[in-house]
């Protein structure tokens, strides 16, 4: 019987090692491609948690929250800022 450590999660197949080359802040990075929670990618790209992190679609900056899920297929382009907003 085959098991899927937590390491394995987030690429599509399990036992499936490759990875792909997504863009974070205008620089390469390799991930196993596959679907993630927001704030899980973030962990697995070093973003820290307080961080805002958008997608950049079509040249426009789509917000992710961190809750939602995406699926990574290769070729991604993001941009990490810090959250905007709050109140003074």
């Amino acid at each position: 019987m085959e098991t899927t450590s937590s390491s394995e999660r987030g690429h599509a197949e399990p036992g499936h090692a490759h990875t792909v080359t997504i863009m974070l802040d205008n620089a390469p990075r390799e991930i196993r491609p596959g679907a993630y929670e927001v704030k899980e990618l973030k962990e697995r790209l070093s973003i820290d948690a307080c961080r805002d992190l958008d997608q950049i679609v079509c040249d426009e900056f789509k917000q992710l929250d961190d809750n939602s899920r995406i699926h990574i297929r290769g070729g991604e382009e993001f941009v990490s800022h810090a959250r905007c907003g709050g109140s003074s």
